[in-house]
């Protein structure tokens, strides 16, 4: 009787042992090197390298590159030196088309594709530049129209679509009354032609 309770407890050990071997746990990692966990120097070596469910923690620093993100994971920019900012900006080649818009069917090139996960992706503290365009405005008004001549300006941050081809966002400035105004901005791509009859018909 002995004998049979130690092979049912062997057995049970062994069944556990299996199980546990073909788990995959999550890990948490870090791209740069301002910890001492296990580090990468790109965001996506990072993305390949973990199992579903790990966090990435991501150094302060500039990261120049296309993130594709197939998995359950956490993408988390940390604090260190009295720094946080994490930067993903576009590689010094471009953006490459890695995706087809659903609405048209056209290649786009997104900065972060997320694609085909099982459960949630959760990025935070990042910052993705090369998408967005901050500016200033001038306007001369005529000197016979409602506004009598007056010079007025403002700012504009507009978010460049992934096609390149159209970019939309808000105005800020100041309206007759000295009261602030904003308001939809949007540029569409229309020539790449720059004879004088192309830049003679844009600004009819």
């Amino acid at each position: 009787m002995h004998i049979n309770r130690s092979l049912i407890l062997a057995s049970l050990v062994s069944v556990v042992v299996v199980a546990l071997s073909g788990q995959v746990f999550s890990a948490t990692v870090a791209v740069g090197n301002c910890t001492a966990l296990v580090n990468y120097a790109t965001i996506q070596q990072a993305v390949n390298a973990v199992p579903a469910g790990s966090t990435i923690k991501v150094c302060p620093g500039n990261y120049r590159e296309q993130v594709v993100i197939g998995q359950k994971v956490t993408l988390s920019g940390i604090v260190y030196a009295n720094q946080d900012l994490a930067i993903i900006l576009p590689p010094t080649t471009g953006l490459a088309a890695n995706a087809v818009s659903v609405d048209s069917g056209n290649p786009i090139a997104a900065q972060i594709f997320v694609q085909n996960t099982v459960g949630p992706v959760v990025i935070n503290n990042l910052t993705v530049d090369g998408s967005v365009v901050t500016g200033i405005w001038v306007e001369q008004t005529a000197d016979d129209g409602y506004y009598r001549g007056a010079r007025y300006h403002g700012a504009i941050q507009l978010l460049v679509e992934p096609t390149g081809r159209r970019i939309a966002g808000k105005w800020v400035g100041f309206g007759k009354e000295m009261g602030i105004n904003t308001g939809p901005w949007e540029l569409i791509f229309q020539d790449a032609s720059t004879d004088k009859a192309t830049l003679d018909r844009s600004v009819q």
